[in-house]
């Protein structure tokens, strides 16, 4: 996805991020993780050459 589609998806699934902070830290990174509040575990990559984000979820146990 792209960054606004970033953006997005980030307001939906995780209403407590700040999409600007985590923005600005896989940018800096290349990577974050964060959990949702339904108990998910995301993994989120930044693909720089192609400027897309790659988001991996699975669920705690």
């Amino acid at each position: 996805m792209d960054e606004a589609q970033f953006r997005k998806w980030l307001k939906q699934t995780c209403a407590s991020a700040d999409p600007d902070k985590a923005f600005d830290d896989i940018k800096r990174t290349g990577r974050i993780d964060f959990s949702d509040n339904a108990g998910r575990k995301y993994n989120v990559v930044y693909a720089s050459v192609h400027e897309l984000f790659v988001v991996q979820w699975y669920d705690r146990q």
